[in-house]
């Protein structure tokens, strides 16, 4: 599987006890996810770790740096669907305005914009399943190739995925999914009874263009 088509799965980067201790931090947060756990040390000890790891694979990770990490949680009271999209959103320093930037938000006191077309296509995202990832628990399915064109219109990604084959990933614990922000992906609603545990890891260059800066960088 190649990484050139925006996506590959790099198999057994953390045990089954290093899940578990991943397990024992991210149990404490409440609810079915959060956006903000690169504030927390133990974080930015396994964002550095996966980032060695994966980068034997893809090595153009050994340049950049993890500015973000969302916590997500599947389990019987917290099942969602999400329709095909693509990441653009991106954490940046609190100084910018709605009017300067598009996609301008406020979540957990941390400031996003919708990222340069440029710049997220040099960024990488790293999966970290915490729990298995089958075919029954809402598996990441993606559009090869999908993050070739840049930013989609929504005409643009209806017509995609009406046309194009979707890949179904799944993954065992503590196998990584890297993929570039602007790949269509999508996940159905689990139909198991099981937790499916993810940290999604956010990786971009250290300088930012237009006088930007990250809102955090590890």
């Amino acid at each position: 599987m190649s990484f050139e088509q925006g996506f590959t799965v790099i198999a057994d980067c953390c045990s089954a006890s290093e899940c578990d201790g991943v397990r024992t931090h991210i149990d404490q947060i409440v609810g079915g996810g959060s956006r903000a756990l690169l504030a927390r040390t133990w974080c930015q000890t396994l964002a550095n770790t996966l980032r060695e790891f994966a980068a034997r694979s893809v090595p153009e990770l050994r340049s950049l740096i993890a500015v973000q990490c969302t916590y997500f949680n599947k389990s019987p009271t917290s099942n969602w669907f999400v329709a095909f999209h693509q990441d653009r959103s991106i954490p940046v320093e609190s100084n910018v305005t709605p009017e300067q930037w598009p996609g301008w938000s406020r979540k957990e006191g941390m400031t996003f914009i919708h990222g340069p077309d440029e710049l997220l296509a040099d960024m990488i995202a790293i999966r970290l399943h915490i729990d298995p990832s089958g075919q029954d628990n809402g598996p990441l399915r993606v559009i090869p190739n999908s993050h070739r064109d840049g930013t989609l219109s929504p005409g643009d990604i209806e017509k995609m995925c009406s046309t194009a084959t979707a890949r179904t990933l799944t993954a065992n614990q503590g196998d990584l999914i890297l993929m570039r922000p602007l790949l269509l992906h999508a996940s159905s609603k689990s139909r198991t009874i099981t937790s499916r545990r993810v940290l999604h890891f956010l990786f971009g260059p250290r300088t930012l263009p237009d006088g930007l800066e990250w809102e955090r960088g590890v």
